[in-house]
């Protein structure tokens, strides 16, 4: 079935995604970018902190369905500054990319923050994710800094970019 041809919903996440979540950061993340084990440590850390923090007025956290299929996820929430979002675990699946998906959960992700009272949205990916970099840039995001790092068993450049929402 094309994925383009049928609905695709944005649901609220719910405690029976976190495993899917996970399984899906691990497997596509070791398989496309070469990850080793402790990225799954990062992923599940940033569930438990999401989960435990929660505040549903400021921390939202949506998984793409088509069908009764999880296909991606995304989490938008507190940072570490009092007027920012942050954008985290944003992933879509590889039979659902390019269909204009992914902007559509970026978008959701940046209304919620706009009526959560947010002033701005942060986040931080690598540009290795090279499709993630651009839909990233062309919904307004301008990057702040590059970090070279090593982490998750690569070498990469860490990539932190800041949208404001004014407007």
């Amino acid at each position: 079935m094309d994925p383009a041809s049928t609905p695709l919903a944005l649901r609220d996440i719910t405690d029976e995604d976190l495993s899917w979540v996970i399984k899906s950061h691990r497997d596509l993340y070791t398989r496309e970018y070469g990850f080793d084990g402790s990225f799954v440590h990062a992923v599940e850390a940033a569930l438990e902190a999401f989960a435990r923090q929660r505040d549903p007025r400021r921390d939202g956290g949506w998984v793409a369905w088509h069908n009764a299929t999880r296909v991606g996820s995304i989490l938008c929430g507190r940072s570490d500054e009092a007027d920012s979002a942050c954008i985290r675990l944003f992933l879509l699946t590889p039979g659902y990319r390019g269909l204009g998906l992914g902007r559509l959960m970026l978008e959701h992700a940046l209304a919620f923050a706009r009526s959560a009272g947010y002033r701005q949205v942060k986040v931080s990916t690598y540009t290795a994710h090279a499709a993630a970099c651009v839909l990233y840039r062309r919904m307004g995001f301008s990057l702040e800094a590059s970090v070279p790092t090593h982490a998750f068993g690569r070498d990469l450049i860490e990539a932190h970019l800041r949208r404001d929402l004014a407007g």
